[in-house]
């Protein structure tokens, strides 16, 4: 049986606990494959990414942990890679980091309206920040914005993982900011599923805004797991845990969900290659003794 999750942090980065109590508690889990993917470098941010004259001794670090565990746990040496609407991966140092590392995952975290960046994965202040002073209020503009760097990046960075795709949902629980149902927004998320499809990219279920912040919020909601699977995406789970308590936290809730949905099989990640499996044969196997 297979166990996994694509996407998790450490104290490296905005992460709790450190790389070996994380992989410690992931392998007592037991999952079969866990990656560490901290955040890659932003000036913006410097308090919650991984510095860039830290890269060598994060890969390092965990590439010690990775031969700790050779032979009873996959583990992956990641980051998670920030882009910028036309600017691509600039103020991060991805090129130098990039040949060092197992795994990217790809993900919006700011957005860059007429040069100025906001924190769009953050506090609800600073969502509406971005939404008043850069896009008038104008929220079908903002999510637009959104998916239009998404897929740049996707298209651009070609991760192995598209991290949190519909993260713009992490304000707007009870539809506070727009409707997830309306019309505007199925076009934007189906438009996105056939780029994604056409270039046969990897996305996650991610429960980790759910268990960090108390709201709900699973991404993607299901209107869109539903797009994804009718487009034919394929789906793996990246818990985006940020301590040891959430290792283990909605993975089976992820799992529940993709067959839910109706998803048939799921993806692993095993040799720098994706490779589908029957949903039945991944579970939330007891914890290793």
């Amino acid at each position: 049986m297979l166990k996994i999750s694509y996407h998790n942090h450490t104290n490296y980065s905005d992460g709790i606990d450190t790389p070996e109590a994380m992989a410690a508690e992931a392998y007592c889990a037991g999952y079969t494959h866990f990656a560490i993917t901290d955040h890659i470098y932003s000036a913006d941010y410097p308090d919650w990414t991984v510095n860039p004259e830290g890269y060598r001794s994060y890969v390092k670090h965990i590439a010690r942990i990775k031969q700790e565990y050779a032979g009873k746990m996959q583990l992956f040496i990641g980051i998670e890679a920030d882009w910028y609407k036309n600017q691509g991966t600039a103020f991060t140092e991805y090129e130098v980091l990039e040949p060092m590392i197992d795994f990217t995952v790809g993900s919006i975290h700011i957005l860059n309206p007429g040069g100025k960046r906001y924190l769009i994965d953050g506090s609800i202040d600073f969502y509406t920040a971005c939404l008043e002073e850069a896009y008038g209020g104008n929220i079908e503009k903002m999510i637009t914005d959104y998916y239009e760097t998404y897929l740049q990046m996707a298209n651009g960075l070609k991760p192995n993982l598209l991290g949190h795709i519909d993260i713009m949902r992490k304000n707007n629980p009870n539809n506070r900011f727009f409707d997830e149902r309306d019309a505007w927004v199925i076009r934007l998320q189906e438009t996105a599923a056939k780029e994604i499809k056409k270039l046969n990219l990897v996305t996650e279920i991610n429960g980790g805004g759910a268990y960090r912040y108390q709201n709900n919020v699973v991404y993607p909601s299901e209107q869109f797991l539903h797009i994804l699977k009718d487009e034919g995406v394929k789906l793996t789970i990246g818990l985006d845990a940020h301590s040891v308590e959430m290792v283990d936290s909605y993975y089976q809730d992820s799992l529940n969900l993709a067959k839910k949905i109706g998803f048939r099989e799921l993806h692993y990640f095993e040799n720098g290659n994706w490779i589908a499996a029957p949903i039945e044969h991944f579970s939330s196997v007891s914890r290793n003794a």
